[in-house]
């Protein structure tokens, strides 16, 4: 064997330990996401259950378009409620488009919730998000404990804009 083709094989082994070692780093950083993830998903998840929201309805992007008229618990990545609710209802998702009226409160644990002009809540908005984008009504406030939350609330003629930290 040559000196040039030992130098080869070493050079060659060390690229090879430093692609492990950096596919390990990504593999442990991907597996430590979604371990958080999935014990802050667990967390809330129990928490809503605790108050009530047995009912779990559960998918990657759900649409509801048909009525609900017992308390569940939305759980996916993008969640858009287009039916009226006739109960409180609870959402755990890292989005949720409310285009629609709730007979009561609604519960969201997530990063964005987004009521639109047509959404009416009769009851009172209980959060933990990250951005509230308020276009419709609710009778009873909005109540949000997201840290550093931004609360954007436009009036229906878009004409009055109000952007105001969480409480």
């Amino acid at each position: 064997m040559t000196e040039k083709s030992k130098k080869m094989k070493k050079s060659t082994k060390w690229f090879l330990g430093c692609g492990l070692t950096l596919l390990l780093g990504i593999a442990v950083l991907i597996g430590g996401t979604y371990f958080m993830f999935w014990i802050v998903t667990s967390h809330h998840e129990n928490e809503l259950k605790f108050l009530g929201f047995s009912t779990v309805l559960e998918g990657r992007v759900l649409g509801i378009t048909t009525p609900i008229t017992e308390q569940q618990l939305l759980k996916g990545v993008v969640v858009q409620i287009s039916a009226d609710c006739q109960t409180n209802i609870a959402v755990l998702a890292h989005t949720c488009v409310v285009n629609s009226s709730i007979k009561g409160d609604l519960y969201f644990r997530g990063h964005s919730l987004v009521l639109t002009d047509t959404a009416h809540i009769s009851g009172r908005v209980e959060s933990e998000a990250k951005i509230i984008r308020n276009l419709g009504t609710v009778d009873g406030g909005i109540h949000n404990t997201g840290k550093n939350a931004e609360v954007t609330t436009l009036s229906r003629s878009d004409e009055e804009k109000s952007t105001e930290p969480a409480h």
